[in-house]
C-alpha cells in the first residue's frame, strides 16, 4: 500500500506538471484562427493529428512546447462543445501573462490507454483554484440564415428541446465531468471562479503585446503538420 501511495503521489505531481502557458494558447489561437472552433474540433483536427506524429503522446509532451509547459496553478473546467475562442478569452481575461493552466486536452493523452491521466482530483488538490468557463450558446446559424425570427418565434425556439439540447453541450452544470470537477474543488475547499462570456470579433492581435513570442514553437508545429500532409 505504501508503494502504491508513493506511485500515486508521483503520478499526480507529474500530471500537474503538464500545465501550459497562456501566452502560447493565445498565440496559437490567433495564428491558426481557432476562435470559432469548438474544443472537440481542436482535439479532432489539431491535437490528435499532431500527437499522432509523436507516438500518440500528450500534447504537452511534444518537443516544440517544452518551454511553455510547467506546474499549473489554475485548473480549467470546461465543455468540449463550447467555442475554443470563449475558452481562451476566459482563461486570459484578467490573468498574468505567465499564468500556467491545466487543460485536459493539453495534459491528458487523447488516445486509448490514458487511465493514469484521469486523476483530476489530485491535480485540483495541487492547484490554487478552479476556473469554470461557461461558453455562450449561439442559435443555429443555418436556421437563422433561412429565416428571420419574430420575438415570439425566438422565445418558442428557446423553449424547444433542440435549443435545450444544444445548450447542455456548452453548460458545465449539465456535463458529468464538469460536475465531478466542481464537486472535487468544493470538497477540497478550493476557490471556484466562474466566467460566462463570449469573445468579440473585434479582437485583434496587438503587435506591441507584451506576451512572449511563440512563433518558433508554432513554426515547428506547422512544419510537422505540413510534412505529414
Amino acid at each position: 500500500i505504501e508503494n502504491e501511495d508513493i506511485e500515486n503521489n508521483f503520478n499526480s505531481k507529474k500530471l500537474r506538471s503538464k500545465g501550459i502557458d497562456i501566452s502560447f494558447l493565445l498565440e496559437l489561437t490567433f495564428e491558426l484562427n481557432l476562435w470559432e472552433w469548438t474544443t472537440w474540433e481542436v482535439v479532432k483536427y489539431l491535437i490528435k493529428p499532431i500527437t499522432s506524429l509523436y507516438g500518440r503522446c500528450r500534447f504537452a509532451d511534444i518537443p516544440p512546447l517544452s518551454s511553455y509547459i510547467d506546474n499549473a496553478n489554475i485548473f480549467i473546467s470546461h465543455c468540449w462543445g463550447g467555442r475554443w475562442g470563449d475558452l481562451i478569452v476566459g482563461i486570459c481575461s484578467g490573468a498574468r501573462t505567465n499564468r500556467k493552466v491545466w487543460i485536459d486536452i493539453i495534459a491528458v493523452r487523447q488516445w486509448p490507454g490514458n487511465y493514469c491521466d484521469l486523476n483530476f482530483r489530485s491535480v485540483i488538490e495541487q492547484c490554487d483554484a478552479v476556473l469554470v468557463i461557461i461558453s455562450s450558446y449561439q442559435m443555429n446559424k443555418y436556421i437563422i440564415s433561412q429565416r428571420e425570427f419574430t420575438e415570439l418565434e425566438a422565445k418558442e425556439y428557446m423553449l424547444s428541446s433542440e435549443y435545450n439540447s444544444e445548450c447542455h453541450k456548452v453548460m458545465p452544470f449539465s456535463r458529468l465531468w464538469c460536475i465531478v470537477e466542481i464537486y472535487a474543488a468544493l470538497s477540497l475547499q478550493k476557490p471556484i471562479l466562474m466566467k460566462c462570456l463570449t469573445f468579440s470579433r473585434l479582437i485583434e492581435k496587438d503587435s506591441n503585446s507584451s506576451l512572449p513570442s511563440s512563433s518558433s514553437s508554432l513554426a515547428s508545429l506547422k512544419s510537422t503538420s505540413t510534412n505529414e500532409s
